[in-house]
């Protein structure tokens, strides 16, 4: 089965589970799966001489206020997560979600929870716990919405001792202009964004 395949079977239950909202609102929900593909061409990754890139969103804690990240009872793609878990090419790294204004566009940060032990790059050439996923996604907002996603996804090395190289490196760099209450595909050789942005009702649910 190809990935686009997989992937078009994905938004269709996607589809079938969330349904589309359009009206106008002065907040927006945003829901997102990161997902990695196994096996990735060495040949789309990062020089090695190339720093990491450096990320400066804002990390989102839980609750109720103008930004806030979704608990996992309020997401509506876990299904389709545990599908690219489970699938042979592809694992999923990352499934969240949060609510923020559209009066505003900066970034937030997007990270998962597994750390890699690496040396560094450039001139950091130390080893340390780096995350395995991390990065940015920042929303303008319009007649639609421009989601831009730029993550970098690190594999883990190692040499015949067992001490941590550098490992490759993968940056997926996109931009989309998207209407509200759809699912996107944002692709690379080694790692996908699925996301989708629906305005929240004047009473604040999120549903």
């Amino acid at each position: 089965m190809t990935l686009r395949l997989v992937f078009t079977l994905l938004v269709a239950a996607l589809l079938a589970c969330t349904s589309a909202a359009h009206a106008q609102s002065s907040r927006v929900r945003v829901e997102l799966i990161v997902l990695a593909h196994n096996n990735p061409d060495a040949g789309a990754a990062l020089s090695p001489a190339d720093p990491d890139p450096e990320y400066i969103g804002m990390l989102l804690e839980a609750g109720s206020g103008s930004y806030a990240r979704l608990g996992p009872e309020a997401l509506t793609a876990g299904g389709a997560s545990a599908a690219l878990a489970r699938h042979a090419r592809t694992r999923s790294l990352l499934h969240t979600g949060f609510m923020q204004p559209t009066g505003d566009s900066r970034a937030i940060r997007l990270r998962n929870e597994r750390t890699l032990e690496v040396s560094g790059t450039g001139s950091a050439l130390a080893s340390a716990a780096r995350p395995e996923l991390e990065g940015d996604i920042t929303l303008r907002f319009g007649r639609g919405v421009e989601v831009h996603v730029d993550a970098l996804l690190r594999v883990a090395a190692a040499d015949s001792a067992g001490r941590p190289l550098a490992g490759k490196r993968y940056r997926l760099n996109s931009r989309r202009v998207m209407n509200y209450g759809e699912w996107h595909y944002l692709d690379h050789p080694a790692l996908g964004v699925i996301v989708r942005v629906d305005p929240v009702e004047a009473s604040g649910s999120g549903s």
